[in-house]
């Protein structure tokens, strides 16, 4: 075990070394007593305030405040603080969810990962249970009634799913919970059949029709737009006016809807190079002159790329100072401008 001191100043750090004993180290209201052997720490014993937390080695972690235990952790046997396999490895009793407190239960898998959890009231009234690989979560109130439903992919994980979830009714802190990018939120009201709160998440941003606290609202990529706007057929954009959007995330969410195909059939644009292969480098005046605002590039290039197998067009974004199709097909393969103009290449075998 090493001692060290953290504030004896620069150049004043003090340390020892120790290899077996007990030792003790008070501060301003905290006490920490080590049981050392060999020099490996075997149990520690932290006291701050009204409440102590032991930890052994190889058994596990017990938090009290006063005399009511309040958490209690299980090691894998053999080990410091890796978490017991396969069974219950955590329990926690002061953790408050919707206004009332309750149990948390936390089971692991056989290869020590997180497995499961569960949130019983202290009425008896189960709360949730989410395990991993779950694909949607239902939250209930400590009456019973259905409070909260997830639909996307979810998962336990080291901060209990209570930590996460706002007693309010919005939904503050559940991107937390998601495993993948989309998430569908529905929200209940005290009765536990009006939906207050209903609305997805795609890409982890808000998207399409919400409806928030009994008032509707609509968003693109994240960003709060009117009805109109979001329900309206892209056919009717202009299209540069689009690409002259101020906020880069609303701009990103039109040209998402739009699609740049349908937006090179809406502006002028110049075919910069051309590959034998039948791919184009295309190029867009967004701002042909003054200044195009800030965030705004002055010019948008687009590779447009055909599928050797099935003929297929598609259209990608690339940089703007992009000068030709090797540039910006390699570019699109995770290669930097710089690397590629220093030579940098793939040696594509076979297209597919």
């Amino acid at each position: 075990m090493l001692v060290t001191s953290r504030y004896g100043g620069r150049g004043r750090g003090i340390w020892y070394s120790i290899l077996d004993g007990t030792v003790t180290i008070k501060g301003a209201g905290t006490c920490l007593r080590a049981v050392v052997c060999q020099g490996r720490v075997m149990e520690e014993v932290r006291r701050t305030g009204a409440d102590c937390t032991m930890t052994r080695h190889g058994q596990g972690l017990t938090v009290r405040r006063g005399r009511k235990l309040i958490q209690q952790v299980f090691y894998e046997p053999g080990s410091l603080r890796a978490i017991r396999r396969g069974g219950l490895w955590k329990k926690q009793t002061d953790l408050t969810l919707c206004g009332s407190q309750g149990l948390l239960k936390c089971y692991s898998t056989p290869g020590g990962l997180y497995g499961k959890e569960v949130f019983t009231y202290s009425n008896g009234v189960r709360a949730y249970t989410i395990e991993r690989g779950q694909k949607k979560l239902e939250v209930v109130r400590p009456n019973g009634k259905r409070w909260i439903v997830l639909e996307g992919r979810v998962r336990p994980g080291f901060h209990p799913v209570a930590h996460w979830l706002n007693p309010k009714a919005n939904d503050v802190g559940l991107l937390g919970l998601a495993a993948g990018l989309d998430l569908s939120v529905t929200i209940y009201g005290p009765s536990g059949t009006r939906a207050v709160t209903r609305g997805a998440y795609t890409g982890r941003r808000r998207e399409g029709r919400w409806l928030e606290q009994g008032k509707v609202t609509y968003y693109l990529s994240g960003v709060q737009v009117s009805r109109k706007l979001c329900e309206e057929d892209p056919d009717q954009w202009d299209g540069l006016e689009v690409l002259r959007i101020p906020n880069a995330q609303l701009r990103s969410g039109f040209l998402n809807k739009m699609g740049y195909e349908r937006l090179l059939q809406k502006v002028d644009h110049e075919v910069i190079d051309t590959d034998p292969d039948g791919s184009q480098l295309l190029a867009i005046a967004v701002a042909p002159s003054g200044s195009p605002g800030p965030g705004i590039d002055r010019t948008m290039r687009l590779l447009r790329v055909v599928c050797p197998s099935t003929q297929a067009t598609y259209v990608l974004r690339v940089p703007p100072d992009v000068q030709n199709c090797q540039e910006a097909r390699h570019w699109t393969l995770g290669l930097a401008l710089n690397s590629i103009r220093d030579g940098a290449r793939f040696e594509l075998v076979h297209e597919t």
